[in-house]
């Protein structure tokens, strides 16, 4: 007994029409009735009473196996289901707001953590501030800085770092404050546009406002918000502005740019949505991030 045997049965049984269940498989009405031969012959009896003019019903051994089969495909539909579930709990989407580096120490613990737990999957991906809340409520991670954390209590959070983050301005090597071998010249930094991503949240901007004024005695010439981390980092190349990121900033990390501390701090989080708690890989993986990083 075949696939396509059990297939033509369950079809033929559901129609009571040999025309329509080989229409409906996409194979001749001779295929059909050999399928059906075959399952007879291997039962040992009639599945079908084709006696009747132009009628086909089920014969009381027909009835036996239909009810039969259908409730294994009842059973084989349940267990798919579950497998479902169980695959969609094991993998854990890690969100990075765009920009942001996954630190080294994040990306050792990773491997660790999935060397010990064979059955755990993750994927990392980075998106914009605004995506925030939508990936939260897909029962998603995200990590964050403090700042980024939306204001509503109805998520679980929990900080990685130990120590604060600092924050930079950030420019290219040839960024006109570098130009003088003496040193840094602010006042040059201050002459250029500041560019920052569009989706940040008010009060970040306006503690690095203050901050600016403070260490220029003045705001830049231009402040200029920009669709995403992406597009600010483009225009960093043009050599005549600066933007400011943490120590997790992706351009921080690459020799192309150079850094001025700020006297701004900040810490990072993982934030989860509460129902990801049922997975208690998830909840393992989160604490082993928090242990790499706190120990950075």
């Amino acid at each position: 007994m075949t696939i396509q045997d059990l297939m033509c049965f369950m079809k033929v049984a559901e129609t009571l029409n040999y025309s329509k269940a080989a229409e409906m498989l996409y194979i001749s009405q001779p295929a059909v009735t050999r399928h059906i031969n075959a399952m007879e012959k291997e039962a040992g009896c009639r599945l079908f009473d084709r006696s009747i003019r132009r009628a086909v019903r089920l014969t009381e051994e027909g009835e036996i196996l239909y009810q039969g089969l259908k409730h294994c495909e009842e059973i084989y539909q349940r267990t798919m289901e579950q497998v479902h579930v169980k695959t969609e709990n094991a993998l854990v989407v890690i969100n990075l707001m765009r920009g942001t580096t996954f630190p080294d120490q994040a990306v050792s613990a990773t491997t660790a953590f999935m060397e010990a737990h064979p059955s755990f999957r993750h994927f990392t991906h980075f998106i914009e501030h605004e995506d925030f809340i939508s990936a939260l409520d897909r029962n998603e991670v995200v990590i964050c800085s403090r700042e980024m954390m939306p204001p509503q209590k109805l998520y679980r959070t929990l900080k990685l770092t130990a120590k604060p983050v600092p924050y930079y301005m950030v420019m290219t090597k040839k960024h006109k404050a570098f130009s003088d071998p003496g040193g840094i010249n602010l006042n040059e930094v201050a002459g250029t546009a500041l560019f920052l991503p569009k989706m940040l949240p008010k009060t970040l901007t306006e503690s690095f406002e203050r901050t600016l004024e403070k260490l220029f005695g003045k705001l830049p010439r231009e402040i200029i918000y920009l669709d995403s981390v992406d597009s600010v980092s483009l225009f960093l190349r043009s050599n005549e502005c600066f933007t400011i990121s943490t120590g997790w900033n992706t351009d921080i990390r690459s020799g192309e740019f150079r850094t001025i501390p700020l006297p701004l701090f900040t810490d990072y989080y993982a934030v989860w949505h509460p129902d990801l708690e049922s997975s208690r890989e998830a909840m393992a993986y989160i604490k082993a991030l928090q242990q790499a990083l706190s120990s950075e």
